[in-house]
């Protein structure tokens, strides 16, 4: 078996980046921000690769799409996988979640055969 790749997960919230957690550290190296300011400061300091975010659509700061747009126009993590993970089902916002570069968009509560 190969090494773990390492997932980020960006959130606010504890309960929903256990869950996650829970979900995925068989299959991942979790690692944790609970909002976008700090995710991009651990883009821009990690010393190992991230191969994928989950990112929670309103964190603290509400910059999420400032987010979204900061990896996808990067070209250090543009080729990061970026998740969305929102209670909201406008397709208004998952529009918007693509055009600045999500890859999916994930509804909670979180359906472990889809995220996994």
């Amino acid at each position: 078996m190969g090494l773990k790749k390492n997932l980020l997960i960006v959130d606010k919230n504890d309960g929903n980046r256990k869950i996650l957690r829970e979900m995925l550290y068989n299959t991942y190296n979790i690692l944790e921000a609970d909002n976008s300011g700090d995710a991009i400061n651990m883009l821009d300091n990690e010393t190992e690769k991230i191969a994928c975010i989950i990112l929670d659509l309103v964190t603290p700061e509400e910059n999420d799409f400032n987010f979204l747009e900061t990896v996808s126009e990067s070209k250090r993590f543009s080729n990061i996988p970026v998740l969305v993970a929102t209670l909201d089902n406008e397709s208004e916002s998952e529009k918007i979640c693509f055009e600045l570069g999500a890859w999916d968009v994930i509804h909670k509560p979180f359906n472990t055969e889809i995220v996994c």
